[in-house]
């Protein structure tokens, strides 16, 4: 039945494809309300957010950021913290990220991915081999860096490893200037296994200021209608920034927090020579819990238990981290 379904529906103008998804995935889905009705600009998402902490409020209390000293912390005006680091739960994340990188190396290389640019391989936390990186992602000097950006404890949405061959570029996809739509800020980890140069296809931003200034003149000029929305750079050519984008390159193990949502960005953008290089990176994506891929009521945490020996302490912070993973929105068709 699902499958004649889609069938039917695969007949119909996109227009009225993406109307009849919306009501189903309502019907199914109907707690995820900011996926079905929340329209993609900073002020309903701000409105959004308002109402699902006040509907969350014990949730909010609980996860809310408590002045901790951190060794570093991430710029709320530039949005992004690069950093190099070499503690032991770290190290063993990124040799666990290199091993799982060689193992499927074969795979990477030669299967064919909905995103040729971008190769993935999502990382899950069940799996022992993957423990290592979980359980940095969990690390309690990583979590309130993020939580004192975001004013509370963050989630993981996902772990992965990425792959850019960085062979080709297309128009409309992430290797385009974009903002992401997901939450108001969000955090994401990009750590280089391997060094990232100019032709590895680096990771590169506006910083969360300059970034305000484009979304503004972008809205006032009519070149675009919704946030989250892959844009040519002609179109921040013709708005005159007297600023360049910051490639974050950097040798092994240098880690990037970026607030993807506030920063305009792309990656995996190839240069046009035969000096390209793949760029081989552990991807962690963090947001609050009151984002719009969550239920926005009735949310519903886990316990996790990760394989190995771990303190009640750890267990705990993997439980908060992680104990929300299952309940991300799955499209319904």
């Amino acid at each position: 039945m699902k499958k004649f379904l889609i069938k039917v529906i695969s007949l119909l103008p996109n227009s009225l494809q993406s109307f009849l998804a919306r009501i189903l995935s309502f019907i199914k889905k109907p707690n995820y309300i900011g996926m079905h009705i929340v329209p993609d600009n900073f002020v309903f998402l701000k409105i959004y957010n308002f109402f699902s902490i006040l509907f969350n409020f014990r949730i909010f209390s609980k996860r809310k950021f408590k002045n901790i000293k951190s060794r570093y912390s991430i710029d709320k005006n530039k949005g992004y913290l690069v950093v190099n680091d070499n503690d032991k739960k770290f190290l063993k994340a990124v040799n666990c990220a290199k091993k799982i990188f060689k193992k499927n190396k074969k795979n990477l290389l030669n299967k064919k991915f909905k995103k040729d640019f971008l190769r993935s391989i999502v990382l899950d936390y069940n799996n022992r081999e993957n423990t290592p990186i979980f359980d940095f992602s969990c690390d309690e000097k990583i979590i309130n860096v993020i939580s004192e950006y975001l004013g509370s404890k963050p989630v993981l949405n996902t772990a992965n490893l990425w792959y850019s061959p960085n062979e080709n570029f297309s128009i409309g996809n992430s290797q385009s200037f974009h903002l992401d739509g997901e939450d108001l800020r969000q955090v994401k980890i990009f750590i280089n296994l391997y060094p990232v140069n100019k032709y590895s296809g680096p990771l590169t931003i506006y910083p969360r200021d300059i970034s305000e200034t484009i979304y503004k003149k972008l809205k006032e000029t009519n070149l675009i209608k919704k946030r989250n929305e892959k844009i040519p750079d002609s179109y921040i050519e013709k708005l005159d920034i007297k600023s360049n984008p910051v490639e974050l390159t950097g040798p092994e193990k240098q880690m990037a927090f970026v607030d993807t949502c506030s920063c305009y960005h792309y990656g995996s953008r190839p240069l046009r020579n035969k000096k390209n290089t793949p760029r081989i990176i552990l991807y962690l994506h963090y947001t609050t819990v009151f984002q719009k891929k969550l239920p926005t009521f009735f949310k519903r945490k886990i316990n996790v238990k990760l394989p190995g020996n771990f303190t009640e302490k750890e267990r705990n912070m993997h439980t908060d981290v992680l104990g929300y993973q299952h309940e991300l929105y799955r499209k319904v068709i």
